[in-house]
C-alpha cells in the first residue's frame, strides 16, 4: 500500500512515545489510543475524566480504565487534584513552537468559553428541595458539572437566602475544614440541583470524611449515585453506607493484595463487586491474579475475571481445583501462553483465551 503523509496539515505538533507504537498497538484498544492522544495533546494541564470523555467519545468509566492502562505501562504519570487529573508523559518531548497556531488556539479557547451559557439558580428547584414530599420524577436529571455558580460572591448570595443552606455549609465546614469555592459549589449543586435533603448531604459528607475521601469530585460522584438510586432519607443513606463500607473494605483488601498504589477504577470496582457477590474467595482471586501477571505482566481485572469465569464454568471452587484445571490446560496447550521471548506478551493467546469465555 503506497501512502504518503499530508504534511500540509501538521502545523503545531506533539510527540508520542515510541514505546506506544512499538509495544502497545496490539494490546491497547481504540479507546486506550484515543484517550492517550488527547492527554498527550493537552500534556501539562489539569484534565477531568468528563472532559476526556466529551472530546474522545469514550465513556467516563472507560477513560479511567485507559488512564490506568497507560499508568501500568509506565507511559503516563498522574498527579491527582481536587476535581481533575494532571497527566504527563514519563519522558517529555520537546515540541516545536508555531506562533500562528498558538494564536489560533487561544482564539478557539475564547470562542469556546463564549458559547457556554451560564444559567442562574432556579428558585423553583430550591423550593422543591426544601419540600419533604417532592416528586423527583418532575425534576429533570442533571448533567455533570451543572453548577451555575461562577464566583464566591454568587455562593455567598445563595447561602444567605436559605437557613438550611447556611446550616449545611456550617456543619460541612466543621467536618471538612474550611470550604474552598469548588467544595461550596458542589454542595450547592447537590442541594439545589440534585435536591438531596440537608440531613442526607450531612450524612454523605460525614461518610466521605470517615474514609478520607474529602475531595469535591468524589463527594459529587457519590451524591449523583445516591440521586440515581433514589436515596434521599437518612435511613436510606445509612443503609447505603453500610453496603458501601462492605464494598470499600473489599476494594482495600484487593488493592493491598495486588500491591496497587492507587484507587480502583470504576470498571475494576464492578469486577470486584461481582467477585464478592459470587463469593469466589480471596484464595481463588489471588491465584487468578498470579496467573494474570504471569501471562500479561499487568494486573488486568478483565483478564482475571475471564479466568474466574472459566473456573466457575468448570465447577471450580477451591485453589486446588483451579491448579488442577490449569495444569490440564497447560498439558493440552489450550490454556498456556505461546512460547515467546522473556517479558513479551502474546496477544493471540490472550484473544483466544478471552473468546473461550
Amino acid at each position: 500500500m503506497d501512502l504518503r503523509v499530508n504534511t500540509g496539515v501538521w502545523g503545531n505538533m506533539f510527540g508520542i512515545p515510541c514505546i506506544v507504537a512499538d509495544n502497545f498497538l496490539k494490546l491497547a484498544d481504540g479507546g486506550h489510543i484515543k484517550v492517550l492522544l488527547y492527554i498527550l495533546r493537552n500534556s501539562g494541564r489539569n484534565i477531568s475524566t468528563e472532559e476526556i470523555s466529551l472530546h474522545t467519545g469514550v465513556a467516563p468509566e472507560n477513560v479511567e480504565e485507559a488512564v490506568n492502562f497507560w499508568q501500568q505501562a509506565n507511559v503516563l504519570l498522574t498527579q491527582q487534584t481536587e476535581s481533575s487529573i494532571r497527566l504527563t508523559p514519563v519522558q517529555s518531548v520537546e515540541q516545536p513552537v508555531n506562533t500562528a497556531a498558538k494564536s489560533t488556539k487561544k482564539s478557539t479557547r475564547k470562542s469556546t468559553k463564549k458559547t457556554v451559557k451560564k444559567q442562574p439558580v432556579s428558585p423553583a428547584v430550591k423550593s422543591t428541595a426544601e419540600s419533604e414530599d417532592y416528586d423527583d420524577t418532575q425534576v429533570s436529571k442533571p448533567t455533570p458539572f451543572e453548577h451555575r455558580l461562577n464566583s464566591a460572591s454568587d455562593v455567598a448570595n445563595v447561602v444567605k437566602s436559605s437557613s438550611d443552606l447556611s446550616e449545611l455549609m456550617s456543619i460541612s465546614e466543621s467536618i471538612l475544614g474550611v470550604l474552598n469555592f469548588s467544595m461550596q459549589r458542589v454542595l450547592l449543586y447537590i442541594f439545589e440541583t440534585l435536591c438531596l435533603k440537608k440531613e442526607v448531604i450531612i450524612t454523605l459528607v460525614s461518610y466521605c470524611a470517615s474514609i478520607n475521601r474529602t475531595d469535591a469530585q468524589y463527594i459529587e460522584q457519590t451524591a449523583r449515585d445516591w440521586y440515581d438510586n433514589g436515596i434521599n432519607t437518612r435511613e436510606l443513606a445509612e443503609q447505603r453506607i453500610a453496603v458501601m463500607n462492605v464494598s470499600n473494605n473489599f476494594y482495600t483488601e484487593l488493592k493491598n493484595s495486588f500491591k496497587l498504589n492507587r484507587e480502583l477504577t470504576r470498571n475494576e470496582k464492578k469486577y470486584a463487586d461481582q467477585w464478592r457477590e459470587k463469593d469466589y474467595g480471596m484464595g481463588l482471586i489471588m491465584y487468578a491474579y498470579e496467573l494474570t501477571v504471569e501471562r500479561i505482566q499487568l494486573p488486568r481485572f478483565s483478564y482475571m475475571n475471564a479466568i474466574l469465569l472459566r473456573w466457575e464454568s468448570e465447577g471450580c471452587t477451591t485453589v486446588e481445583q483451579a491448579q488442577e484445571i490449569s495444569e490440564i490446560y497447560r498439558n493440552n496447550k489450550k490454556y498456556s501462553a505461546t512460547e515467546t521471548k522473556k517479558g513479551e506478551f502474546d496477544m493471540d493467546e490472550y484473544k483466544a483465551f478471552m473468546k473461550g469465555i
